[in-house]
């Protein structure tokens, strides 16, 4: 898919190549930088999981690319079954654009509703950390439908 200045791209794990991982990286930890939680980006966990992931049939990764053909987001998500209802649900495992507001986002939220809606999900769920951008991120998912639903609690027992 295009728009403006941006094409997304279905990744393949032969897609993931040093240098993406570093723009994924620098994109994540300058994101985190604005948000209550302080945390910072784990170049190990991130290739440790998505080698499981791109095993499983029920995930998917798209790659936001600028006009020169560089990562500058990246919307990557799973299809879980509900433990209590019958939705299948799609959720987003990794979700990061590097300028927020310039449509890119949006260009990645389209691509992973259509792939959820192709893969049989009858509900989306996304969430957002609180900071800078919070409400920026609540008003674009309600712009798309989404209904505000609750909150997240975090504790960090280790560091």
């Amino acid at each position: 898919m295009e728009g403006g200045n941006y094409k997304v791209i279905k990744a393949r794990p032969s897609d993931i190549t040093k240098g993406v991982l570093d723009r994924i990286e620098k994109i994540f930890n300058d994101g985190f930088g604005k948000e209550k939680l302080k945390r910072t980006f784990s170049r190990a966990r991130f290739i440790n999981s998505w080698y499981i992931f791109f095993q499983l049939p029920n995930t998917v990764m798209f790659l936001l690319l600028n006009e020169k053909g560089k990562v500058c987001g990246i919307l990557g998500g799973i299809l879980v079954q509900d433990t209590v209802t019958d939705h299948l649900i799609a959720t987003e495992l990794a979700w990061r654009v590097k300028n927020i507001g310039k449509g890119g986002g949006k260009l990645l939220y389209e691509e992973f509703e259509k792939w959820a809606i192709e893969n049989g999900a009858t509900r989306i769920v996304l969430g957002g950390e609180s900071g800078e951008y919070e409400s920026r991120v609540k008003q674009f998912y309600k712009d798309r439908g989404f209904e505000i639903t609750g909150f997240i609690a975090t504790k960090t027992l280790k560091e």
